[in-house]
């Protein structure tokens, strides 16, 4: 796709290696990560569905290439853009602390695809209670997936646990939400369409609950507080709320537009001659949207926030203010990683 491909290059893109004046720094991202734009370059080389196609054979490939070359050793003739192309489909398989290769329904450019299918029931079989439960509980299994294989570090017996409260209780708030909201719609002879909207307010019940449980322990222990150096001089809760109510917002952002959309958009094509000939495409054309929509609602929502979220001292912990204040050069601004 040449458009994309002219979107995620630069000046640089068809130099070769050799002819660079300096080595690339793989493990800084190729765009300037403070702009929109440059947060959504690099979100839409990595959330790619196309890339659940390529072999593990492959993407071994691609790890040995970008380990190669930060241990110096590459092709001379390879172009830089061909450098970023394998570090952008290293980086969509692998965890990025472990190195582990993720499993394939877990990686985040299986969002589209994977929600396809289960945001396509749930919005497809909004009525039935059976179905509510079952579209429920295959989207917090898949979402309990994501928070696992994204999870930062590995796992231990503790994150297990949270894994499982969190899938329950966001199943139970989604459930809960989505059959009472059926129910009060229902006995208020709303219009059909308000109907449709019943998903998307139970989903985003259901994800305000997940995440915060699935993090729980930052909100004892606090996150990693670095400067600008990157240098750790710290953990904080306060950061941490912040970093969890972002990311809480992104998805819920992320769902929007496909959650909001594809009702309006099926109501209208509900209505038309060709629906009532052939209504065994409503599952189909809804999946279809619902995969086409979050195709970039996805890179989008990731890239609202910067993944490397900032606030200021004055903001932080009393104790951790002091700490902060007898560092020799103390910042007025520290640094965390928010997460995904």
């Amino acid at each position: 796709m040449p458009i994309i491909t002219k979107f995620l290059t630069d000046d640089q893109g068809s130099l070769k290696l050799d002819q660079l004046t300096k080595p690339i720094d793989l493990n800084q991202p190729r765009f300037d990560q403070s702009t929109f734009n440059g947060r959504l370059k690099r979100f839409f080389g990595i959330i790619n569905p196309f890339f659940l196609l390529f072999s593990n054979s492959y993407l071994d490939k691609c790890k040995k290439t970008v380990k190669d070359y930060n241990d110096g050793i590459f092709d001379p003739n390879m172009t830089v853009d061909e450098l970023w192309t394998a570090k952008r489909h290293y980086d969509s398989a692998y965890h990025p602390e472990t190195g582990e290769r993720t499993f394939v329904l877990g990686r985040m450019s299986a969002q589209a695809p994977c929600n396809a299918i289960i945001k396509g029931g749930m919005l497809t079989f909004y009525k039935n209670p059976y179905a509510v439960f079952f579209w429920h509980y295959a989207n917090q299994a898949h979402g309990a997936m994501l928070n696992y294989c994204n999870r930062s570090g590995k796992a231990g017996s503790g994150d297990n646990a949270r894994l499982l409260t969190a899938f329950g209780c966001a199943t139970t708030v989604g459930v809960g939400t989505a059959l009472t909201l059926n129910s009060v719609v229902g006995s208020m002879k709303l219009p059909p369409l308000i109907n449709r909207f019943v998903p998307f307010i139970a989903s985003s019940f259901a994800m305000s609950t997940n995440i915060p449980i699935m993090r729980q322990r930052e909100f004892i222990e606090g996150i990693a507080i670095k400067d600008e150096n990157d240098v750790i001089i710290g953990r904080s809760t306060v950061a941490a709320k912040w970093a969890v109510a972002t990311v809480a917002l992104c998805r819920i952002l992320m769902a929007a537009p496909y959650m909001l959309l594809s009702p309006i958009i099926m109501d209208k094509f509900s209505k038309t001659k060709f629906y009532n000939r052939h209504k065994w495409v409503s599952g189909p054309f809804q999946c279809f949207l619902t995969f086409f929509i979050l195709s970039f609602s996805a890179p989008i929502g990731c890239s609202i926030f910067p993944q490397k979220g900032s606030i200021d001292v004055s903001s932080l912990e009393p104790e951790l203010q002091e700490k902060i204040s007898k560092l020799p050069k103390s910042p007025s601004i520290v640094y965390y990683n928010k997460g995904l």
